[in-house]
């Protein structure tokens, strides 16, 4: 069983504004917002790398590397990259 606390599966940024760094300032500000144990997915494809490497580059900082990330079967969504962290203490 999962002992997240939050969730993120959605989080699109327009492509005018994609690589300006709007994206992990929006992220942290909600990572800062609610702390505790948290848990994001994203599709595991070719197709999705630029995505699986923002939240890598972004979690990495946040967490000064403490996160972990896995490929994992999830129920409704199939086979996905998965990634937890908790910033409750931070």
């Amino acid at each position: 069983m999962d002992e997240s606390e939050y969730m993120v599966n959605e989080f699109f940024i327009l492509r005018p504004f994609r690589g300006r760094g709007i994206g992990e300032e929006a992220i942290t500000k909600i990572f800062n917002e609610f702390r505790g144990r948290w848990m994001l997915f994203t599709t595991l494809s070719d197709s999705n790398k630029k995505t699986i490497s923002f939240w890598r580059k972004t979690l990495k900082g946040y967490t000064n590397g403490r996160y972990a990330e896995e490929d994992k079967e999830l129920p409704h969504f199939g086979l996905s990259k998965v990634f937890n962290f908790n910033n409750k203490f931070k």
